[in-house]
């Protein structure tokens, strides 16, 4: 299909929260074009879906440890001391999530279309 067309497929799996498929779009996409400014709104869609599956998770696993504990997480490597997450993820950057221990709000340490 025409790269519009995944783009626009891409876009609408993301939105109807299929992010699997999604990744899997945005990631053709991302190799398959020739053009610099397609692979660069195919790598900040990437990265936007991957720190939204990230942050849920974590927010789900912070929900969880104060379920169980009463209290949040001091920091996210606490969640794996505790066995609810295996390991914590990075954003697509390599960088670490923002975490604040008085809220239990996880973000991203960027803005997928600033990056």
């Amino acid at each position: 299909a025409p790269s519009i067309a995944k783009r626009l497929y891409a876009s609408a799996a993301y939105k109807t929260m299929d992010y699997q498929e999604a990744l899997a779009t945005w990631l053709e996409v991302y190799e398959t074009s020739t053009e610099q400014w397609i692979k660069d709104i195919a790598s900040n869609q990437l990265y936007r879906i991957k720190a939204t599956v990230d942050t849920e998770a974590l927010s789900s696993a912070v929900k969880q440890f104060k379920e169980k504990y009463g209290r949040f997480p001091s920091d996210l490597s606490q969640l794996v001391r505790a066995g609810f997450i295996k390991e914590v993820p990075k954003d697509l950057d390599g960088n670490d999530y923002l975490y604040d221990p008085k809220t239990g709000e996880v973000k991203a340490p960027r803005v997928w279309w600033k990056r």
